[in-house]
């Protein structure tokens, strides 16, 4: 294949052939301004130089253009399947009803499907329609209290239960002289109002003799109460 110089405002680009001057024009590398050595120094504009070039690399690819298209498989929505699913054998039927039957959640990915035009050749169902996804069952995780969160760390306090005050025992001693004391004292204020003066010093004079005699009874009879 011939190379051909190509200069711009007479600075060379390079030698390009038949083949890379059409690349390079298309991609906008070249332009028809461009000048192009057609040999023995005739320069000439590389836009007319393209105009003048054979178009059957066109048609080459035009033509294999039209090959690779005539390659791709027919399409399958108007073909007919026999449906094999759940142990039986159904049809033939058309590619539509088997979409309407996928939709509808009547056959999954176990089903197959045999072309009519090629008897015994099964293929998976999803290879021509689309099957429906099981929706994922999510299981929400279980709560686990971690030893370092507040909730782990805090322990559980029942509440307090009421008691009943513990009464305090009282020593029959105690009582004595206390019950002494308010006998002497109540006899002391009866004598003086029955006597004034002189009562009042009978009543103390008797008081220390028979004071602890009752005060001991009294706080006798107390005592037995207060246990």
């Amino acid at each position: 294949m011939n190379t051909f110089q190509v200069r711009r405002a007479s600075a060379s680009l390079g030698l390009f052939n038949e083949r890379e001057l059409r690349a390079l024009v298309q991609k906008g590398k070249l332009l028809p301004t461009d000048e192009i050595d057609e040999g023995s120094g005739n320069w000439n504009s590389l836009g007319t130089f393209m105009a003048a070039l054979p178009q059957a690399a066109v048609s080459v690819a035009s033509a294999s253009v039209r090959t690779s298209s005539s390659a791709q498989p027919a399409p399958t929505a108007g073909r007919h399947f026999y449906l094999h699913a759940n142990g039986s054998r159904i049809g033939p039927l058309e590619l539509s009803k088997i979409t309407g039957m996928s939709q509808a959640g009547l056959i999954d990915a176990t089903a197959r499907l045999e072309d009519v035009t090629q008897p015994g050749n099964l293929v998976p169902a999803g290879d021509h329609v689309p099957l429906p996804t099981p929706a994922a069952t999510v299981t929400s995780p279980t709560p686990v209290a971690s030893s370092n969160s507040p909730a782990a760390a805090t322990s559980f306090t029942p509440p307090p239960v009421p008691v009943a005050p513990i009464k305090s025992k009282v020593s029959y001693l105690e009582l004595w002289w206390k019950t002494t004391l308010w006998i002497y004292g109540i006899g002391a204020v009866l004598g003086y109002l029955a006597g004034n003066l002189n009562g009042f010093i009978g009543a103390l004079v008797l008081g220390v003799l028979l004071a602890p005699i009752k005060g001991a009874f009294w706080a006798w009879i107390i005592w037995l109460f207060k246990r």
